[in-house]
């Protein structure tokens, strides 16, 4: 099973849309939150974009930290999510697609939960381009991903099943070199009945974002494994590059 080109248009339905409300614990989202805050410098006031911010876990937290969020998303029903959870916080949730922002300048940005590199490469660099285009002068941006080679090669699983709430979920990976791709296929079981999706993803060596965060208009100034604040290296869970707009 291969993704569609642009798979990622019609993918985040479903069951899909139930696994990623359960999927992640809260204390996660307080770390990685914490992590956000210290090194974006953010403050009281401070007006930050999260994007995508799916159900808005990351961008609530900002807000309730008195923080002026805007959140942009291509799924309705995860912008519906956000919006009823933030009532009576300073926070605006729109639908669009995530190369398409909100006129800035905001002081921060944030790519969290994995939402990064769904495109190809032209897709990818755009939406680093229109990310910069938000931000002031010195503005940071934050940007998670554990698609990074480092992290992907040497964490494959060809095949893990998991179970969210009662649903069995399975999901097979594979690795495309000439591309540098990795597909997963996901299978959801519910009620005797097999719901199968399929995802592409770019996978960059951290050399290779960097050039790419480079050409957009950033600098890395940090690059951890985690939340904790350890340096990214060879086998790290995931990237958290602190970048500045230059």
């Amino acid at each position: 099973m291969n993704p569609k080109n642009n798979w990622y248009n019609s993918f985040f339905t479903g069951p899909v849309l139930d696994t990623i409300r359960s999927l992640m614990p809260p204390a996660l989202t307080q770390a990685e939150c914490d992590f956000a805050s210290s090194e974006l410098g953010l403050a009281k006031g401070s007006r930050i974009l999260d994007v995508p911010c799916g159900a808005g876990r990351h961008a609530i937290e900002f807000a309730r930290r008195g923080c002026r969020v805007s959140g942009i998303d291509l799924s309705p029903d995860l912008i519906a999510d956000a919006r009823k959870a933030s009532e009576g916080l300073d926070a605006d949730f729109r639908v669009a697609d995530m190369r398409e922002l909100p006129a800035g300048p905001f002081d921060a940005a944030c790519c969290l939960g994995n939402s990064f590199a769904y495109m190809d490469d032209a897709g990818n660099a755009a939406f680093l381009a229109a990310i910069r285009s938000a931000l002031r002068p010195g503005g940071r941006f934050l940007l998670q991903t554990s698609l990074c080679a480092e992290t992907v090669l040497t964490n494959l699983k060809s095949r893990t099943w998991y179970e969210f709430d009662g649903t069995l979920m399975l999901h097979e990976t594979r690795y495309e070199p000439a591309q540098g791709r990795l597909i997963s296929e996901y299978g959801f079981l519910i009620d005797g009945h097999i719901d199968r999706r399929a995802a592409g993803y770019r996978v960059y060596l951290y050399r290779e974002l960097a050039q790419l965060l480079a050409s957009a208009g950033f600098r890395i100034m940090k690059a951890s494994g985690s939340p904790a604040g350890d340096d990214f290296k060879l086998g790290s869970p995931g990237l958290y590059a602190v970048c500045e707009a230059v």
